[in-house]
């Protein structure tokens, strides 16, 4: 069991060890595994040990991309498992993926008894929220040749493991105007 650490003191995968066997299993899936679907209760919280996904939601027909994961990302739907409503987007593998699937209820009883462990989760979870400000901050506030450069500089590693339109889902823009924006940057 962790006790009273600090996350970027620990290799993740000694924080996975900490948390209880009964806590946490290793899963695979294949690509385009919908992990999470829109309308689902969800209990579990994913490690990504191996492969990407995407998490998106569906708007007048069309794909909404919100979160791409990787190696190393946590994942899972924060609306359902903190309010206990079903999720509304979906978890979607884009390539066959090793996901550590971690117990949420079991997890928020092990926070009661663990101080270490609930540290570690606090963190994540301000880590997250974070990100997402970063990312509407983006959305908001740069125009889409700033977001994309500032994608590739940032996650150098997702350009290559995403297809275009799922970068520019992401970024907030069409496929086209990414196109256009690559062709006159490089």
């Amino acid at each position: 069991m962790i006790m009273d650490t600090e996350l970027h003191d620990q290799p993740i995968d000694k924080i996975l060890l900490g948390l209880h066997t009964f806590l946490r299993t290793d899963q695979s899936y294949p690509k385009r595994h919908q992990v999470v679907r829109s309308g689902q209760y969800c209990e579990h919280l994913y490690y990504v040990k191996q492969g990407a996904l995407k998490q998106y939601y569906i708007h007048e027909g069309r794909e909404i991309v919100f979160r791409l994961l990787i190696e190393g990302d946590f994942c899972g739907s924060a609306y359902a498992l903190l309010t206990g409503e079903s999720a509304f987007e979906y978890i979607e593998t884009v390539e066959a993926c090793v996901l550590v699937s971690i117990n949420y209820p079991e997890l928020q009883a092990a926070y009661q008894t663990d101080l270490g462990l609930c540290n570690i989760g606090r963190q994540l979870t301000e880590s997250y929220f974070v990100a997402e400000q970063q990312r509407a901050i983006s959305l908001h506030f740069k125009t889409p040749q700033d977001r994309y450069i500032d994608f590739l500089a940032k996650k150098p590693a997702y350009a290559n493991r995403f297809n275009l339109g799922t970068i520019a889902s992401y970024l907030g823009m069409t496929q086209e105007t990414l196109s256009r924006l690559r062709a006159s940057l490089f």
